[in-house]
């Protein structure tokens, strides 16, 4: 039992500090912002794949069936980009658009359709980890 909980921290330890690393970023004032002219053309890319690493570290911490982890991810992690763009909204020179959210949700689901397919595929493993936390 002692082996799930510290498994099953660690694995929130890792979704909780991927979110404080994530508003982090979103608290640069646009003046403090890196010039880094080649990542911002890349930007709606940037945050599909900051929200699929989000919606795989949540996947995997949450607990239940898997229709309920992916549906709660995906829910999760829209909700949470929705935020983080209101909060973002607030910082100097900074502005919330909806097309990041979108980009965001679209990262997320993504992965997690990809998380979902490749837990099925290993139905056993699912089982095991669901019940053990491992």
């Amino acid at each position: 039992m002692s082996g799930r909980l510290s498994s099953d921290a660690t694995r929130w330890l890792l979704v909780s500090a991927y979110a404080c690393l994530i508003l982090g970023l979103s608290s640069i004032p646009a003046g403090a912002m890196p010039e880094a002219p080649q990542l911002w053309r890349w930007d709606k890319v940037v945050h599909a794949c900051e929200y699929a690493l989000a919606a795989v570290l949540l996947f995997r911490a949450l607990r239940g069936s898997l229709f309920t982890v992916a549906a709660l991810t995906v829910l999760l992690c829209s909700a949470f980009a929705g935020l983080d763009e209101l909060y973002q909204s607030t910082i100097p020179g900074r502005d919330s658009s909806a097309l990041d959210i979108l980009a965001d949700i679209t990262g997320a689901t993504i992965a997690t359709i990809g998380a979902a397919l490749s837990t099925q595929a290993r139905p056993a493993k699912l089982s095991e980890t669901r019940e053990t936390g491992e």
